[in-house]
This record gives C-alpha cells, structure tokens and sequence, in this order.
C-alpha cells in the first residue's frame, strides 16, 4: 500500500488541499443561532407550551433598557425616558412598550376609576418630584416594574415582532438611544440581548481564539521536533481538518453557537495528534536507520503506526460520538462535526503526510539509538518507568483512594443553563442582568396560562392566591395575573372600609363592569398579555429575581401542586422553564452520552485486543479520569453548563488514545524482553510521543480561558486538568495494571496479526466513510362662530335610537355592543342624553348619563348595575375611551367653543378647515390632544371629518362622520361615524338605527338619582 501511495503521492496531495478549499468555500454561508429554544428538541414539553402561549399572548421574548442616575425622576431624565420610549413605539419591529409614561396609574377621584399615565407631567421642582414619588410609591404596577424602589433606576420594556430580524430590531433601538442622549447611565437586557451577545462573541471568539491557537500550536510543534517538516505537516492537516468539519455545518444546514466554538479548538487539539505521533515515530527511524533511504523509512513509519493510528482515531471518534445521545441538539452537532474533522485527519495522516513527506529529504538524526537523549522530558521518562516499575502496587492503591475521594465530590454537582452565566461578571449584558433581577422583577420568567371563563370570581381569587404563595417563594421577583390588576381598580372605585376594595368582586356581571368602567378611562389592550379577547384564556406571569436552576424548578412544582390542589389545567411555557428543562438535559444528556461512549470504546478495545478483559483493563483509567473529573467539579463548586458537559466524552475519546499508543508499543516490546523491561522500553519511546500528544492537546485547548464566555472558560481549565489526568493514567496506572496482573491479552500472537489487520481496516474505512455524511379645508365667518353653529346643527329637540357600537382591535377582532340611546334638547341650550347598553350580557343596563351644556364643563355620569353605583365622571376623563372604544367621553358630547381656540387654516368653495387647541395644558390634558382639524361642510355646518394630533403633533386618530339623518333644514343627527387610531391600528363604528325625532320625552329620565330604575 505504501508503495501505491508513494506513486499516485501528488493526486493525494491536490485531493486533500482540495477537500480543505471545498470546506472553507462553505463557510461563507454560516449562520449563528443564539437561541437557547433552538437547542433543545422541539417535543419538549416547554418549548410546545411556550409557542402555544406565545400564539395567544404574543411574543415573550422582552428587551429592557435601564436608565440609572441619582435620581431617575428629574425632568431632563424623563424626558430622555419618555423620547426614546415614544420613539420605540413608532417603530414597526416593536410591538409594544412599557414605561413610567403608558404603564398604568388607578386611582379613585370623586367616586370614579381614573387611569393616567404613571408619570403625567414632568416635575418642574424638587417638591414636585417628591409628590411623584409618593405617586408611585402607592402603584404596585410601577413599583419593581418601570422604577426601582430608590427612584435612582427606571426602565423600558419592550416586545419585539416576530416579523423582522433580530440584528435589525437591535440596530433600529440602538439608533433610537444614540439619537437621544443624556446624563443617565443605560444598561441592555433582556434574551434578545443575550442572544446578540452570544453571536458577537462566539465571532469574536471564532476570529480570536482559533487564530491564537493556531499560532501557539505552530510553536509547540517547533519546540517538540525542531524541523519545519515536524511543524508544518501535522499543522497542515489540522487547518484541512476544520476547513472540511466546519464547512459540514451549512452543507448539512446547520448554524453556529456557543458551543460550535469547540469543534476548531478540539481539532487543534486533537486532529495533530496523528501527525505527531508519525513525525515522532519518522525521527525515531532516522535515528535507528539512518543508512535507509528517506522513502523506505517513510513506509516502515506507516507500516509500524498505521492501525494504531487508526484505531486510536475510531476510539476517538466513538468517544466523541457518544454526544450523539445527548439532548442537547448542538452537542450532537459538535459530535458530528468533531469525529467528521478527526476522521479526515486520521486520512491525511495516513495518506497526505506520508506522501508529501516522501518527496522531501530525510532529516538528521535527533535521537541516536538506543540511547535516552539529555532532554528533560527523556530523563523524567527514564525516572518514571523505574519508579513505576519498582512500585506498581503503591501506584496503584494511591490511584484507587483519590479515585474514591474524588468519587464523593459528584454528589455535590450543579447544573446551570442559564444563559445570563455564559458571561463574565462585567460583561455588560451580565451587569444588566443583575440590575433587572435585583431591581425590576427579573429578566427571566415563566408563564401559567388556565382556560376558563376568566370572568368567573372563583378563578379570579384562584390566580389572586396562587400570586400571592408563588410571590413568597425564595428567588421569585414578582408574580402577577389579570386578577391583580383587577384589584387595583377595585381600590380605584371603592373607600377602604368598603367591603369592595382590594379584593375581586363577588358577581361576573360586577367583574365584567369594572372592567368596562377600566375601558373607559384607560386602553382596552392593556391587558392583551395578561388575558385574551374573549376572556376564555388568562396569562399567570411570575419573574426571577435569581433565576437558578433549583429555583425555577421549585415554582414550577409549586404551580403544578397549586393546579392539582385546586383542579385546574395549566400549560406552562417561557424562557425560564425551558432553560429549567434545557438544564435538565444537560444532566441526562451527560449521563446518556458518557454510557455510550464508555460502551463504543469498550466494545472497540475489546475487538482491537481481541480479549474482554483487555478492553476493560483500557477503560478502567479512562472511567477513574472521569470520576476525578467531575469528582474535582463538584467539590470546586464549577457548574455542569452547556460546555462543561461535552468534556467528559472529549475526555473519553482523547484520553483512550494515549493507552492504547502504550499497549500498542508495550505488546511488540514484550515479544523480545519481560513485563519490566518492555515497560521501561515503552515509556521511554512511545511515552514521548505520548507526552507530546497530550501536551498538544493541553496547548490547542488552552486559549479556551480567554473565550468571552465562562463555560468555555471553565471548559479551558478542565480540559487542563482531565488531559492531564488522562496522561497520568497512562503513564502510571496502566504500566502499574500491567505489571500486577500481567494480562495475557497483552502476549503476541503473530499468527492472527495479519488477519486483525486487515478486519480492522475493513471496519476503520466503512466507519470513517460513514462519517462523511421574519386632511384640510374651511370658510366664512369667524372660527369661533363657524365652532359654535356646527354644534347647534348638531342639536336637536329630541330624538331616541337604536345604536350599535362596534369596536376592532390591532388584531381585527371585534367587540360588539348595542344601546338605546335618548336626548332632548333645552331652552338654554343643554342637551341632556341617555344612553343605556343592551349588550353583550357583562354590560348590560350600564347607563351613561350626560348633561351637554351650552356654555361652561359637561357633565356626565355612569351607572354600573352590578355594583348599584352611580359613578360621576370627571372632567380628566373626558379624553379617556368611551365603553373601551377608540371614540372618547368627549366625542360624545359636543366641547364647549370657549374650551379652544379656534382659527381657520384653510378654505375651499364648499368646506372649512378649523384648527382648534385646548386653551391651556389643563384642557390639553383633560380632551387628549394638542390640536385638532375639522373639516366642516359651508352649506349646513355638518362636521365631516376630525383630525387628532397628540403633543408631539403627530397626527394619532380620525373621525369620519359617514352619515347624517336631516331633521330639518338646520338640525342634523350623526348615523354613522368612524374612528381610527393611528397610533395602536384600533378602529371602532357607531350605527343608528330606529332614529325617531320629535318624540315627547320625560325630563324624570334624564334624573340622576333615576339611573338604574
């Protein structure tokens, strides 16, 4: 064969640059998935449950950005605070936000429920500031949520869409934060911002590391051998080796993550460690015949190592193949793409190395004969074997007592998945991480979603109560649920010697009310994450503010013994509790690949030396490494993470390499000498090649601890200590196993030699072969005059009707309601009108009443039969939703002219064009908006159409008046009108029908102390 290869050596040479070449040309469309649901099998129960509940509550995927300063709440904060998040919410890749300025304030003013903002108005003085303290101090929905607890932090949450790249979410709010700068400190978290982490840093790391390592093995290989040839051929076939194993990935359509980084180191490592042992055997044959022409000594180097070389390469691969049995899908991609590069490098070395070394001249002798050279490692080989030799039994008993001291350590190991460990304690998405979970709740939660009539009071105090326990347990920052909310209004609507407040109410009918009257004053989609549309499913949050393994396990048994003790079906889903069960995978995928690949191994050494018991005698070393291994992770407290759990089965399939180079040389030393002497013989030759072996490996995977990942960091410093305990064992446990017991595996037997060879070299090529597998216009008069006779034409003597009220929300989905509606018309110009909703059933009998004066503030007030209370709305809530429409209080009733002023900006033949604007900020706050534009008909002052323009003047809602009824030739009633909010894609329709005028209408109706009669 070797001859045969020494003919055809240039084809071998072009062949395996090319196969190098076709893999680097494959790595220009490598990808990187940094998501931690991508690494685990998408039958988990987790992952499942997450989608499911993703499908009905939206993305739970959240970005926070935390501002830090003395104190958060000076104006020049806010308003940075404020800009950025209104910024945010315009961008089409966000889908919403969560600030001090659109979370929720509920509190009671004069019997009514009122919603603002959090923060309302910017403090203009320190006392101003103090007051908006204690205003938050008393909202347990801000409070841990939007502004830490000593006012110094404050931040924005926001959803991502699911539509656009995550790299372009990132970049589009890393521009908003740079286009608003300020004193305050900002910290990124949140999992999309792990995730860009985790692919920055495995780029930085894949430019850094492999490069670095490279380099340093460069200068290992001239430091072992001192010739170019011993440098650059093994260094050849480790760079055609990644090259081809990394070039799989996207060929087999797979992306890159934390852990891919391991597959070039452990190439480095690994992959030359076949080329040194030749080199090593090369320069041993020159110096035992250096007479021999340089091609003969190349083929007795081939003949001598070619099926240890192969076979260490098939226990390397098995070893390394065990990973096929772990749960964790990239830990299989790494055993896939490993054993593929090994299984090249294994080729090269038999084939590429030999054939470009046949062409070069032979190299001078560095060690002469049978004579140890002065070098350090010669002279520590020659001490070694004579003291293994004169003391197997010592070695042996003090192998087996660390072994059991070790053992015990195992007990005490941890397993982490968490993402937020992956990084150093001042990377900065880990300083973010500690300040939401000490300050905001948590990073990391986990969702409980129940089905049922999430109306029903018994389910409302079922969630309330499984808040409060979940709220109490170690580690959890906040638990909260639809009927935590709804508490909070009840204290809004009732005193606190009421027996209503802080509780849920007794009645649905009452629930359904006070969720309307909250629909008034604040946003109907407020609680999209919290409940769905049709109040059929309710979303249970609960955050971590140590978002440990144990921990997350502990609420997840403490919701499902809830769900049992109350008889309740719960799916449970979120990022928390699939990096619980990604943990847990990480364990069983330990225990699952180490069983495998200690059974592959042992399987293959008993084929290799034909005998059971010395296979076993092969494993017992490398099974007492992995004992002191996870024994010394154990007791040094170092976690079981992502990377960590690869080792052991790397450590299997490196380590056995260095015993069976041992055996291998130990069974043709001992055809010629006894047990002591081939001892002694194999430690001083084989045992340098060995050395150089592990020392390599050692060397390759040493760059790891300046990884920008700490489980790649630890896995650095492990691999340190395993490959040198891998090395020890076989330089002193197995020479010691040889001479107490003397194996007869060990005896040679020349007339099977070559029928092993050849099996072997049959199931070596079939093995390795198997491896290679997101408006305008208005006219005459004054303004002010054209405002005041367009509500005239507004009003008439008296009507009642049919309405129907339809109202859709972001998601096209609609909510209808029906009324009777009632007004009459007074002599001073007061329109009175009554308007009661006849369904859905929640709101049915709920009555607004509203007193439209001529001159001077409407009133109006509201009726909730559930409660039998009569509520009166204030003049604040007069821009706030009408029956959780986009339409407002105000737009029920006609404004008073005096309220605005008025000017006409354009003017065509058959419109007018008015702008209006609050007189002061107090009216600004009070209808909503800063300015709006009417458009208004010259021939009967029928408004057509309204504009809506919020403070920043941005155009945010339109009102289109579709239709009017003509009572007279002066007096018009609105049948059909529209409105559209720009702002949140809601849109909502009010139609009247039955319209009858004229009608004789008692004043007793339009009484207040009448509602609800």
């Amino acid at each position: 064969m070797t001859k045969l290869l020494i003919k055809y050596r240039y084809l071998v040479i072009v062949v395996s640059i090319a196969i190098g070449l076709g893999g680097l040309a494959m790595l220009q469309q490598m990808k990187t998935d940094p998501d931690i649901r991508n690494y685990i099998p998408s039958e988990m129960e987790s992952r499942i449950n997450t989608d499911n509940i993703e499908q009905e509550f939206g993305l739970q995927d959240m970005i926070m950005i935390v501002y830090k300063d003395s104190c958060i709440l000076t104006q020049s904060n806010l308003r940075r605070i404020k800009e950025t998040e209104r910024q945010l919410a315009d961008l089409k890749s966000i889908d919403n936000t969560i600030s001090l300025f659109n979370i929720r304030r509920i509190y009671g003013e004069q019997g009514m429920m009122i919603v603002d903002p959090a923060v309302k108005r910017f403090p203009e003085n320190d006392e101003e500031i103090e007051i908006l303290k204690e205003q938050l101090k008393n909202n347990p929905l801000v409070m841990g949520t939007v502004v830490s607890e000593d006012f110094k932090m404050s931040a924005i949450a926001a959803t991502i869409s699911q539509e656009t790249d995550e790299n372009i979410i990132l970049s589009e709010i890393d521009s908003v934060i740079n286009a608003n700068p300020g004193s305050a400190e900002v910290y990124f978290g949140g999992l999309p911002y792990i995730r860009q982490a985790i692919m920055k840093d495995v780029r930085r790391d894949g430019l850094i590391l492999v490069p670095l390592a490279l380099f340093i093995m460069l200068g290992f290989l001239w430091l072992a051998f001192r010739e170019w040839r011993g440098m650059v051929l093994p260094f050849t076939i480790v760079v055609l080796s990644i090259a081809f194993a990394m070039g799989l990935a996207p060929l087999l359509g797979w992306k890159l993550s934390i852990l891919s980084l391991l597959v070039p180191i452990m190439l480095i490592a690994v992959a030359n460690d076949y080329g040194i042992h030749m080199i090593a055997k090369y320069q041993e044959l020159v110096s035992f015949n250096h007479d021999d022409s340089n091609e003969s000594i190349v083929s007795a180097m081939v003949r001598k190592l070619r099926l240890p070389v192969i076979f260490t390469g098939l226990t390397t691969i098995a070893g390394i193949l065990g990973l096929l049995a772990h749960s964790i899908i990239p830990a299989r991609h790494v055993g896939v793409l490993a054993s593929a590069g090994i299984a090249l490098a294994v080729l090269l070395t038999l084939f590429f190395l030999p054939a470009w070394l046949s062409l070069l001249p032979k190299s001078k002798p560095l060690v002469g004969g049978d004579k140890v050279s002065g070098s350090l490692l010669d002279r520590s080989l020659a001490r070694l074997s004579r003291l293994v030799t004169s003391r197997p039994r010592r070695v042996l008993m003090v192998s087996t007592i660390l072994t059991l001291i070790f053992a015990i350590g195992i007990s005490f190991i941890r397993v982490d998945g968490n993402q937020e460990n992956f990084f150093p304690s001042k990377h900065p998405v880990k300083q973010a991480s500690i300040i939401i979970n000490k300050n905001f709740g948590g990073s990391q939660s986990i969702s409980v979603m129940m089905e049922g009539d999430i109306k029903d009071p018994a389910l409302l105090r079922t969630m309330d109560n499984w808040t409060g326990e979940i709220k109490t347990m170690e580690g959890v920052g906040d638990s909260y649920s639809i009927a935590t909310v709804l508490k909070e209004m009840t204290k809004a609507l009732y005193d606190e010697n009421e027996r209503g407040y802080d509780r849920i109410p007794d009645t649905r009918q009452a629930v359904a009310q006070i969720l309307e009257i909250y629909n008034m004053s604040g946003d109907p989609e407020d609680f999209d994450r919290l409940v769905d549309f049709d109040y059929t499913k309710a979303h249970l949050m609960v955050r971590f503010e140590n978002p440990a393994t144990d921990v997350v396990r502990d609420a997840v048994n403490k919701i499902y013994s809830l769900a049992d003790r109350d008889n309740i079906d719960v799916t449970i889903g979120g990022y928390a509790y699939i990096m619980l069960q990604f943990s847990e995978k990480i364990l069983t995928g330990q225990i699952n690949s180490l069983i495998l690949a200690i059974l592959i191994v042992l399987v293959l050494l008993t084929i290799i030396f034909r005998s059971f018991k010395g296979g076993l005698i092969s494993t017992i070393p490398i099974l007492a490494s992995v004992i002191f291994l996870l024994g010394f992770m154990g007791i040094t407290g170092i976690t079981l993470n992502p990377a960590t759990a690869l080792l052991s089965s790397i450590m299997i399939g490196v380590g056995v390499d260095y015993t069976i180079h041992f055996l291998w040389r130990y069974k043709s030393e001992l055809v010629f000498s006894d047990h002591r002497e081939a001892i002694i013989k194999t430690l001083t030759t084989t045992g340098r090649g060995i050395v150089y072996n592990a020392l390599s490996v050692i060397v390759g995977f040493s760059v790891l601890v300046f990884s920008g990942f700490t489980s790649i960091r630890f896995f650095g410093y492990l691999v340190l200590i395993s490959i040198g305990v891998c090395l020890i064992s076989a330089l002193f446990v197995i020479p010691s196993i040889l001479l107490v017991f003397k194996p007869s595996f060990v005896e040679y037997k020349s007339n099977i030699k070559k029928h092993i060879r050849r099996k072997h070299m049959k199931r070596a090529i079939i093995l390795i072969l198997l491896l290679t597998l997101p408006f305008i216009l208005m006219a005459q008069g004054t303004a002010g005059e054209i405002m005041d006779k367009s509500r005239n034409a507004m009003k008439v003597e008296s009507f009642e009707a049919i309405a129907s009220l339809n109202i859709t929300d972001s998601k096209g989905r609609v909510r209808e309601r029906s009324n009777v509606t009632a007004s009459k018309s007074y002599d001073d110009g007061t329109e009175k009108r009554l308007i009661k909703f006849l369904s859905p059933a929640d709101v049915e009998g709920t009555t607004m009443l509203i007193y439209d004066y001529d001159q001077g503030q409407d009133d109006m007030w509201i009726y909730l039969p559930a409660l039998k209370r009569t509520r009166r709305i204030v003049s604040s809530e007069k821009g706030k939703s009408f029956m959780g429409s986009e339409f407002t209080n105000a737009d029920m009733s006609s404004p008073p002219t005096e309220d605005f002023d008025h000017t006409i900006i354009d003017e065509s033949d058959n419109y007018y064009v008015i702008e209006s604007k609050p007189v002061d900020r107090d009216k600004e706050d009070e209808y909503g908006y800063s300015r709006k534009i009417s458009t208004i008909k010259k021939n009967n002052y029928v408004v057509s159409k309204m504009d809506f323009y919020d403070s920043y003047n941005e155009l945010f809602k339109t009102i289109l008046i579709k239709d009017v009824r003509e009572i007279s030739g002066e007096k018009f009633i609105i049948s059909h009108m529209t409105v559209e909010n720009f702002s949140n894609a809601r849109s909502s329709e009010i139609v009247m029908s039955e319209i009858r005028t004229g009608t004789q209408i008692r004043d007793e109706l339009f009484d207040v102390t009448s509602l609800g009669r």
